[in-house]
């Protein structure tokens, strides 16, 4: 199922109940599948670099039937910083910089993420 871009670069990570439209899903699934990605709304050069952003997606229906969506900004404490000073952080081809560190999405990690929090 591909990921529309619209979703992860348009104003406020919104909150999404979706539904399958056409077809069917399968029978069976539970749990949730989690993506990590940088917060594009940063305007990385690589996107593996901006602000640290996990979304999680049900696996199985809720109770009215749609699939929630569920996407969060790491609030670590370079996010709060670039909310403050966003002059102070400048993207590159090899991160985005400041004088408080650079910046990196989260990164799997065993059973978990490594979330870089300069």
């Amino acid at each position: 199922m591909p990921i529309p871009r619209s979703i992860l670069t348009k104003g406020d990570l919104p909150d999404l109940d979706l539904r399958v439209v056409r077809g069917s899903w399968p029978a069976g699934l539970t749990g949730h599948m989690v993506i990590s990605t940088s917060d594009q709304r940063t305007h990385p050069l690589h996107a593996f670099f901006g602000d640290g952003v996990l979304m999680r997606l049900a696996l199985a229906p809720g109770p009215d039937g749609a699939f929630a969506w569920r996407p969060r900004v790491i609030d670590s404490p370079s996010v709060r910083l670039r909310r403050r000073l966003p002059e102070a952080f400048t993207p590159g081809p090899l991160g985005t910089n400041s004088p408080f560190g650079s910046l990196t999405a989260p990164l799997p990690e065993g059973r978990g993420f490594l979330a870089h929090a300069a």
